[in-house]
């Protein structure tokens, strides 16, 4: 994301985020979260967790290049709350507040290795962006709302009619309707930015 923003205003091309769910181990977390070394020497192998032990790993490198610092220590956790919630605050708030909600999720999860998948967390960031709480909200986490319905739903869409398998994913809609410019993983500003420039040019 925050190459994103560095490669708009490199370019001087604006643009509007709408987050879309994805589940990256649907219906197999624990509530109570998983240890991440763990998870991802089941998931992909000892070798993998060797190469996120490494001082000098992808993810950490690619973090201290736009100022964050991931906590090792998080948990793996089940996100279809988080997911209601955005789903939720898109709908009644619009997709300004749905922005400020994710930058804040994505700070108290990867950088203070919070549980943000709990209920008086969702609750605690949503008094730091200035939103009420309110029975609606809760009613909007519940397993069977039409949120979370929608959720499981949207990630169903995303992986099999936009193709998706991971995240970071970029799909960038044209200005002159053509097709959408879509690409994966954690770009440069650079690349970002020209394909910025692309998706933003006139027919």
């Amino acid at each position: 994301m925050r190459n994103l923003q560095a490669a708009s205003k490199a370019v001087n091309v604006p643009f509007t985020v709408e987050w879309l769910p994805f589940f990256l181990n649907p219906g197999s977390t624990p509530e109570e979260g998983e240890d991440l070394k763990e998870h991802i020497i089941n998931k992909y192998g000892a070798q993998a967790a060797a190469r996120f032990n490494s001082p000098n790993n992808p993810l950490d490198v690619a973090g201290s290049k736009v100022g964050v610092k991931f906590d090792s220590s998080r948990k793996v956790i089940p996100t279809l709350r988080c997911h209601s919630l955005m789903e939720f605050t898109k709908e009644k708030y619009g997709n300004d507040k749905a922005n400020e909600l994710m930058d804040v999720l994505f700070n108290r999860y990867f950088e203070k290795a919070e549980l943000v998948h709990q209920v008086p967390v969702l609750k605690a960031i949503y008094e730091q962006i200035e939103l009420p709480w309110s029975e609606e909200a809760d009613a909007a986490l519940a397993a069977n709302s039409t949120y979370s319905n929608n959720v499981i739903a949207g990630d169903r869409d995303v992986k099999t009619q936009l193709r998706v398998s991971g995240v970071p994913f970029f799909i960038l809609e044209r200005n002159d309707g053509a097709r959408p410019i879509a690409f994966s993983g954690a770009q440069p500003a650079e690349v970002i930015g020209d394909a910025l420039e692309e998706a933003s040019a006139s027919a």
